[in-house]
């Protein structure tokens, strides 16, 4: 949940800061989708879509952003795809993850559940992490 009114929540414009704790710390500028590579938006600015097949800010490769206000006010959906990055991930039952969207008031943070537990939960191993 992100407060609204929002004042900087724009990824095209301002891009996103992405955190799990302590060991990702990655900023996806901002910057319109040029040849694969970039943001886009929906035609209604409830959604936007990051895309770097070489995954150039930490191995991140692809990041998802929805406004889901219709539901709840200020609810934000977010996923987040990587790939060869060289973090060593958290035990699954660590993990602390952070989206930045705009201003410094503007971000969600969730602490993930471990395995077996209720949602939202981590999974994984040191190799590959899902959390949902």
């Amino acid at each position: 949940m992100i407060s609204k009114p929002w004042v900087g929540v724009d990824p095209l414009a301002n891009g996103v800061r992405f955190q799990v704790e302590p060991v990702v710390d990655v900023t996806i500028p901002g910057g319109a989708w040029v040849d694969g590579i970039g943001w886009r938006t929906n035609t209604k600015g409830t959604r936007w879509t990051y895309t770097d097949p070489g995954g150039t800010h930490g191995g991140i490769t692809r990041v998802g952003i929805s406004d889901r206000s219709r539901i709840e006010d200020g609810r934000v959906r977010w996923a987040v795809h990587a790939h060869g990055g060289t973090a060593v991930l958290p035990a699954p039952d660590q993990v602390t993850a952070t989206l930045v969207l705009g201003t410094a008031g503007e971000s969600g943070s969730v602490a993930w559940n471990p395995p077996g537990g209720s949602h939202p939960r981590c999974n994984g191993n040191a190799a590959r992490l899902s959390c949902y």
